[in-house]
């Protein structure tokens, strides 16, 4: 099911543990405890997100008021991690207008997890620019020529939206 979290368990010694919760946020009872990453790089923060959207996120097209417009959509059973993603995509993408931003907490099995979930000219924004981050992207989620064809149609609508002055190299 979508929303089951899951954990695993694995041992090392105490620098690697000491790394990886101080590089990563990974530190015991993760699933409900993680942290948000220590980078203080957008580019860096951007790339986080991305790998965080290609496993426990979904990027496409949704049918709201009879159109297809473009969607984000993260979960975790973490809120610390669900509330910095909504903040780092709002302070670099803060376009408002027209757009559904959301955060909600749900509960399956008595455990509570959250989603943050982004629709319209906003999400489109915030896909164009998250593409040109120059990290891996996995395929089946970033190579929907249907969504880039419609986030290319609203650019050309809206190219002054578009023009947040964001390059990678």
């Amino acid at each position: 099911h979508p929303t089951t979290c899951y954990g695993f368990n694995f041992s090392c010694g105490e620098k690697w543990g000491k790394d990886l919760e101080d590089i990563y946020g990974i530190l015991p009872k993760k699933a409900t405890r993680v942290a948000p990453p220590k980078m203080s790089k957008l580019e860096y923060q951007l790339a986080y997100i991305i790998g965080y959207l290609d496993g426990d996120g979904s990027i496409g097209l949704r049918k709201i008021e009879d159109r297809l417009t473009p969607y984000i959509k993260v979960q975790s059973c973490s809120g610390n991690i669900i509330r910095w993603i909504q903040q780092i995509l709002e302070k670099t993408f803060p376009y408002q207008r027209q757009s559904r931003k959301i955060i909600e907490t749900k509960t399956e099995s008595g455990k509570d997890f959250f989603i943050y979930s982004v629709a319209g000219l906003s999400a489109g924004i915030m896909l164009y620019y998250l593409r040109q981050v120059p990290y891996y992207k996995l395929d089946r989620k970033w190579g929907n020529q249907a969504l880039w064809d419609n986030i290319n149609e609203l650019k050309n609508k809206n190219p002054y939206l578009f023009d947040l002055n964001l390059t990678f190299p």
